[in-house]
């Protein structure tokens, strides 16, 4: 997964901006700054190209890139690698009328796969929470602003050059989405690792509901 991420936001990155943030550095520079930037995108947030005129495909290819975020086990941010692969492979056994979710010969645990899913559910709620406050508050670029979103949400630390130009209330709010960021997941793996065995052992009557 993290290979894919990689390589896709480099070319992404490379094609669209070839002509644009790349155009004065060499062919060679060029390639390195790619892979560079689609890298830290997910992880630290440091740029070595300026970020504030980056194309608009760029700019949906980066917000995606800090929404999925870092491997699990690191310090980064995001949903994690791996709950996007599992979200892709959910999506994959259901269009394909499998029973399981299954990868590389091994099915995955049901617990595993609705966590996922929870997870992804959370940071796509929190994230369209978060960039419609902005959108009250601000009067900014919705691209702009959904781009400080997701960078802050991702704990990544990137922005477009907006993040000085955000009012009081508006940069109030990036920060409460930082630590919603960092902190949400962590408690939320914390708490669904702490349930306790009683409430386990009782099933209600299943219900069925039209979906999709």
């Amino acid at each position: 997964t993290s290979a894919i991420l990689i390589w896709a936001g480099a070319l992404v990155f490379f094609f669209f901006e070839y002509d644009r943030s790349l155009a004065q550095l060499s062919l060679v520079d060029k390639v390195m700054a790619a892979l560079f930037q689609s890298v830290t995108t997910r992880t630290a947030g440091f740029n070595t190209v300026p970020m504030g005129n980056l194309h608009p495909v760029v700019v949906l290819a980066f917000i995606v890139l800090m929404f999925i975020g870092a491997s699990p086990g690191s310090t980064g941010g995001g949903t994690k690698t791996t709950t996007a692969a599992i979200g892709f492979l959910a999506m994959r056994a259901f269009l394909t009328e499998r029973r399981d979710v299954e990868v590389f010969g091994r099915r995955l645990s049901p617990d595993t796969v609705m966590r996922a899913l929870a997870i992804m559910g959370g940071y796509a709620f929190t994230y369209g929470f978060g960039l419609a406050l902005l959108l009250i508050t601000e009067t900014h670029e919705f691209s702009r602003l959904a781009f400080e979103v997701a960078s802050a949400l991702g704990t990544v630390g990137l922005s477009m050059d907006l993040t000085p130009t955000l009012s009081g209330g508006g940069k109030l709010i990036v920060a409460l989405i930082m630590f919603v960021g960092r902190v949400g997941p962590l408690t939320s793996a914390a708490a669904a690792a702490a349930r306790g065995s009683a409430a386990a052992g009782i099933r209600v009557p299943e219900g069925r509901i039209l979906v999709g």
